[in-house]
């Protein structure tokens, strides 16, 4: 194998590329993320002053602003916004050289500009002369803007235009996938932590302790799990000194299944007929959950009556394996 390496004329640029993107693949935050490469696009063509605007959710014309900063992204210092923290902090605004632009879904450039009486930016755009706008797209449509403003010309060559349109919407669809993360991740803690509450109220309304049955030796097993289901053992103390031992599995997993499972021990916890037969119990069982009319639901189950005094074990066993 046979091979020559070029170097590039422009190595030492292309080496701080690679090192923006080595260190840029670590970030987990969408407003580090563009305090990252705002440095790299202040180093290409610095702006006097610099807006980012969102008109995400809000109505027709109208808009908020969400970054403003004077000299540009690559000069902020101290804490950088957050306007996904701060959005409903921010004012709405409509009109003015923002409004005008936002009317047209497409990058635009500026020049001759004079717009220092603007109603929204006012005296931070005394002096400025061009200007581009351009808008990042999310879902086909023009939801976010970064517009830079610049005292003096600059560069109206096509290279320019569609390089800054496409690092501008590369980084905010770097962002907006990390914003989903962190939703995704939120939404997941908060469903995880549901489960675990759900799990544990389960396992609560299994027997705390197991019943002294003259002529038994009793032994459980319950493999607890963060996430519920529908397992289920208890024992019933019946009439005459019998016991009811019921072992039974719910069909599914998940808040559902262990919501029928309480369901099923409502029922049979409320039993209170003579008849304390394994039929007629999984027969009133069976009864009072068919009127609850739950679709795609279904339990087996074993229910055994133990009687001590003659060392019998009658059992009814509906769908379920023998114990």
């Amino acid at each position: 194998m046979r091979f020559e390496r070029i170097e590039l004329s422009n190595a030492g640029r292309m080496s701080d590329l690679t090192e923006l993107f080595r260190t840029g693949s670590v970030i987990d935050d969408p407003v580090a993320m563009l305090s990252h490469f705002a440095k790299w696009f202040g180093r290409r063509r610095q702006a006097d002053f610099f807006v980012s605007v969102s008109k995400r959710g809000l109505r027709d014309g109208e808009f908020k602003i969400t970054r403003r900063i004077i000299g540009g992204p690559a000069t902020r210092s101290g804490d950088p916004p957050n306007p996904w923290r701060d959005w409903n902090r921010l004012d709405t605004h409509s009109g003015g050289l923002i409004g005008e632009l936002l009317s047209r879904e497409e990058l635009q450039v500026l020049s001759a500009l004079d717009a220092s009486d603007d109603p929204i930016l006012g005296d931070d755009l005394a002096g400025m002369r061009t200007a581009i706008a351009i808008p990042t797209f999310d879902g086909g449509k023009a939801l976010n803007w970064a517009i830079s403003f610049f005292r003096d010309e600059m560069p109206r060559d096509q290279e320019f235009a569609e390089s800054a349109m496409l690092d501008i919407n590369m980084l905010g669809m770097a962002t907006r996938n990390l914003v989903s993360r962190r939703e995704a991740e939120r939404l997941n803690g908060e469903l995880t932590a549901q489960f675990e509450r759900i799990a544990g109220i389960q396992r609560a309304l299994l027997p705390q302790r197991l019943p002294k049955i003259p002529g038994l030796e009793l032994a459980t097993s319950y493999l607890t799990s963060n996430e519920a289901g529908g397992d289920y053992y208890d024992f019933f103390e019946a009439p005459g000194g019998r016991w009811g031992i019921l072992i039974a599995d719910v069909a599914g997993h998940g808040a559902a299944a262990a919501t029928v499972m309480a369901m099923l021990r409502g029922i049979l916890h409320c039993y209170e007929q003579e008849d304390f037969s394994p039929s007629r119990v999984m027969e009133y069982a069976n009864e009072k959950l068919l009127e609850t009319n739950l679709p795609g639901t279904f339990i087996t189950a074993f229910f055994a009556v133990y009687d001590p005094e003659v060392g019998a074990l009658e059992f009814a066993r509906c769908g379920h394996n023998p114990p």
